[in-house]
């Protein structure tokens, strides 16, 4: 994911962030992604806090692509609110680095759409395939 691009979007846009209390939100950091070793934590607080909420990769819970440590130190702090940025489904695919990424994306939708026969995020009952996102 491009969280530089990411940021920049947030800006040009104006998308504005959600108060969350860090305990509703820390299932969303990845334990994994947590460096606990303060000798080797670099403050890094160019971009945001950013979650995705994604049907379909994330099985509609949250992930956390950047401010993993920001977040998991408010939780530990007791802090009250934490601002979040939250990106949902279709609202993250400017994020992807290359095409690839993004074909791989949609492909996970079709998939979706046709195996359960669903037709989220389609703006034709008849549609089954994310390429009318275009």
């Amino acid at each position: 994911m491009d969280i530089d691009g990411a940021t920049s979007l947030i800006q040009e846009e104006g998308i504005k962030p959600v108060q969350f209390a860090p305990s509703h939100i820390i299932d969303a950091v990845y334990q994994g992604n947590i460096n606990k070793d303060p000798n080797r934590i670099k403050p890094n607080h160019k971009n945001p806090v950013m979650v995705l909420q994604s049907r379909y990769l994330t099985n509609n819970k949250p992930y956390c692509i950047n401010g993993n440590h920001r977040l998991f130190e408010a939780y530990r702090n007791n802090d009250e609110q934490i601002e979040v940025y939250i990106f949902k489904d279709l609202e993250f695919v400017p994020f992807f680095y290359d095409v690839l990424s993004k074909a791989t994306y949609f492909l996970e939708i079709d998939y979706h759409n046709v195996v359960n026969d669903k037709r989220y995020l389609l703006h034709s009952e008849n549609g089954a395939f994310a390429n009318e996102f275009k």
